[in-house]
């Protein structure tokens, strides 16, 4: 159905609009005449006058008038009539352009951070799994004695693959659980709603990207030389895989993990907000609008990521050992060496002592037995030696990358600053 011919007027503004109907689409037009302020709304052939009476009003005004009546008209006719806003599509569009170039930024910047740190973390997972003698320095110089330099950036390669889908299914998500936990007008948003949105995000991120975190581990633990197991990321996946039960041996150790991610999203976001408005009295912290920059946004975040991590560290160490389990057990050779600790420490079906209940926490309850509360947080201070560089680096990167982009300001900085942390830290 289209619109009658009188629509040709040549003084006409044109306002074309469109209706979804069970019989079709209906295609009409709202103008107002630039001579006088009679306006017509033609509807399949019908031509409708407005009423006498009427005050002298501009054509634009009378023109949003119409838009609005058509509207509701619609509404109550059932018709979807959509109105076109091509200012709100526009700041829409950029908005959305912002948030995925601040993603793609945020990713390469994590990933060069995680580059930076990458022999910290890999002396960290080493001090988790094995009973390392030695000090961190110590650790870092047998490395390089043995296996050489680039020995120290094993595993590194899954940590920079991962950072970009952890981040991008974490804000997806987010986005998603936030429009499902808040009110449907997102006021008076409770911190319990908050903890919940990011916790749910945190949970659906980690098991979409957990097997690149088993194979991360497993490239950082494993023996130099000949007895060198996997060649690289693809081969440890399909060995594991082929070996260690199928896709549940790629989620060994994630039952810990996701139990870790509740209380990281509870400390981490409630602690963020707490910064974020300490701060606010430090004038050197906040931008001329009174806002926190960017910088003091990414260290209140890096704060409360550290803060969360050193809350679920024993989990994150009983991760760590289920993870490595199957080659400390079996082939303590391709484990490099040292590992006797976790074979030793490993718990019997039922547990020794009576200990009942699931894997991990029978795990949990033997590493307090036999190491104490040492073992459990082994390797936490490299944690902390670790903030200042990494998020120098991954700010100085993320400020440099979305300049380079082009990103004015981008939607929802908050949130995109504690999902990139998030995905920093862990």
């Amino acid at each position: 159905i289209n619109c009658c011919s009188p629509c040709a007027s040549r003084d006409a503004v044109w306002h074309p609009r469109r209706a979804e109907t069970p019989f079709g689409p209906l295609n009409f037009c709202l103008f107002s005449n630039r001579q006088s302020e009679d306006a017509r709304q033609h509807i399949g052939g019908a031509v409708l006058r407005p009423g006498a009476g009427r005050r002298a009003v501009s054509s634009a005004e009378f023109r949003m008038t119409e838009i609005h009546n058509a509207e509701v008209a619609g509404e109550k006719s059932g018709l979807a009539i959509r109105s076109e806003r091509p200012s709100d599509k526009s700041e829409q569009y950029t908005n959305t352009m912002n948030t995925i170039k601040s993603l793609i930024a945020g990713g390469i910047a994590g990933s060069v951070a995680k580059t930076v740190v990458a022999p910290l973390e890999r002396v960290k997972i080493l001090f988790q799994v094995h009973n390392m003698p030695v000090s961190i320095m110590g650790s870092l110089r047998m490395i390089v004695e043995k296996e050489g330099y680039l020995a120290l950036f094993n595993g590194n390669m899954a940590v920079c693959v991962r950072v970009f889908p952890y981040s991008a299914i974490q804000y997806v998500s987010y986005d998603y659980f936030k429009h499902r936990i808040y009110p449907k007008d997102h006021s008076d948003v409770t911190a319990i709603e908050r903890m919940t949105a990011g916790a749910c995000a945190g949970v659906t991120a980690v098991c979409c990207t957990y097997p690149l975190d088993l194979v991360r581990v497993r490239l950082a633990c494993q023996a130099a030389g000949e007895q060198r197991r996997y060649r690289g990321m693809l081969d440890c996946i399909k060995k594991i895989h082929a070996e260690e039960g199928g896709v549940k041996g790629l989620y060994r150790g994630a039952t810990p993990t996701v139990l870790g991610v509740i209380p990281y999203a509870a400390i981490n976001f409630s602690t963020y907000e707490f910064l974020k408005v300490a701060v606010l009295a430090w004038e050197g912290l906040c931008n001329a609008e009174g806002e926190p920059t960017a910088a003091t946004r990414l260290g209140c975040g890096a704060i409360a990521g550290s803060l969360g991590q050193t809350v679920v560290y024993p989990l994150d160490t009983v991760r760590r050992r289920m993870q490595m389990q199957p080659l400390v057990q079996h082939d303590p050779a391709q484990s490099g060496g040292a590992s006797a600790n976790v074979r030793a420490n490993w718990p019997t079906e039922g547990g020794p002592g009576g200990w009942r209940g699931p894997l991990w926490w029978r795990l949990l309850v033997r590493i307090v037995k036999t190491e104490g509360m040492r073992g459990v947080f082994r390797g936490i201070t490299i944690n902390y030696i670790r903030v200042v560089p990494m998020v120098s680096v991954s700010f100085a990167s993320y400020d440099l990358l979305k300049k380079a982009m082009g990103v004015t300001a981008a939607a929802h900085e908050d949130t995109l600053t504690l999902l990139f942390s998030a995905a920093i830290n862990t």
